[in-house]
């Protein structure tokens, strides 16, 4: 199973040094395509860490908390779409590609 990690809606963040931080990341993390469940869960944690760091980069700014949640109450399941949602800053979705949908030549 294979996943894409997009950006599905982000904000303008004004005068904000850390909300602007925290979307370029986002940005710069956007359209990734995941090989396997692993890499998913390194891909999630990569992300909160880079949040983490935008926060200690920037103390004088509000501090910004990422969320990760699937589309149910629980774990993320390994067949589910996830969310990461920074509020306010972006909300990032990862999609999952069944393989028997998923062409290479496209």
């Amino acid at each position: 199973m294979r996943y894409l990690a997009k950006i599905t809606q982000d904000y303008w963040a004004i005068h904000n040094k850390a909300q602007e931080a925290a979307r370029q990341v986002a940005q710069n993390m956007d359209r990734q395509l995941l090989r396997n469940a692993d890499e998913r869960l390194r891909f999630i944690t990569d992300m909160k860490l880079r949040i983490h760091n935008v926060n200690q980069d920037h103390p004088r700014c509000k501090s910004l908390e990422i969320q990760s949640y699937g589309p149910h109450i629980g774990p993320i399941k390994r067949d589910e779409d996830c969310f990461l949602v920074v509020p306010g800053v972006f909300h990032m979705t990862i999609y999952t590609i069944k393989d028997n949908d998923y062409d290479p030549n496209h």
